[in-house]
C-alpha cells in the first residue's frame, strides 16, 4: 500500500519535472536538422546526393511490400549509377521486433556498411534507427532504451517515408516492440 502511494507521487510531482528537464537538456544539444528533398523523382535525387558522400556500402532498410513494388528502384539505380555499393534488409514487419532489428544489425556489420537508407513507413525508419544505433555502439537495442545511452552516434541515416503521419524520419526517437516482454520500447 504504502510503495503504490510512493509509486504515484513520484509518478505525479517527480516524472513532469524530469520531463522538462529532458526537453530543456535535447534543446541543448546539437542535434542536426534533416534536409528534406520533395517532388517527382526525390528518391533518385537521393540516391545521387549519397552516391557522392563516399560511403563503403550502405544498408537499405525496408519491407517486403515496397520492396516488391519496385518503389526503391530510382534510388538503387541511382545508387549503383554512382558505384556505390548497397544491400537491401527487406524483412521489418509492423512494430519492428527485436528479432528482426538483430537480424539487421548482424547484416549491417557482415556487409561492412557505413550508412543506412531507411525506405518505407514509420517501422521502417525506427528499425533503421535502432540498427545504427546499436552498431555504432557495440550494444543490443535492450540496453539502448531511455535518454542518452549510446555514447556514439549512428552512422548517417537518410530517409525516404512511404507514408505520412508518423514523422519518424525527422526525430531522433524510435519505438521497436520486444515480443519477449510483450512490450513496446
Amino acid at each position: 500500500m504504502i510503495a503504490n502511494l510512493i509509486g504515484d507521487i513520484a509518478r505525479v510531482y517527480a516524472l513532469p519535472g524530469l520531463k522538462r528537464a529532458a526537453g530543456v537538456v535535447t534543446r541543448l544539444l546539437p542535434i542536426p536538422q534533416p534536409t528534406m528533398l520533395v517532388g517527382p523523382r526525390a528518391s533518385a535525387r537521393l540516391g545521387q546526393a549519397v552516391g557522392g558522400f563516399g560511403h563503403r556500402k550502405i544498408l537499405v532498410v525496408t519491407d517486403k511490400v515496397v520492396a516488391q513494388l519496385g518503389l526503391m528502384t530510382g534510388l538503387t539505380d541511382a545508387l549503383a549509377a554512382c558505384g556505390t555499393a548497397f544491400v537491401v534488409f527487406d524483412d521489418i514487419t509492423p512494430d519492428a521486433p527485436i528479432p528482426l532489428v538483430e537480424k539487421g544489425i548482424a547484416l549491417y556489420q557482415q556487409a561492412g556498411c557505413d550508412a543506412i537508407v531507411a525506405f518505407g513507413g514509420g517501422s521502417v525508419m525506427d528499425a533503421a534507427k535502432a540498427i545504427g544505433l546499436s552498431a555504432a555502439n557495440h550494444k543490443h537495442p535492450r540496453e539502448l532504451v531511455g535518454y542518452f545511452k549510446g555514447r556514439h552516434g549512428p552512422a548517417p541515416i537518410y530517409a525516404v517515408p512511404t507514408t505520412a503521419g508518423t514523422g519518424s524520419e525527422v526525430t531522433v526517437a524510435a519505438i521497436i516492440s520486444d515480443p519477449e516482454a510483450g512490450t513496446k520500447m
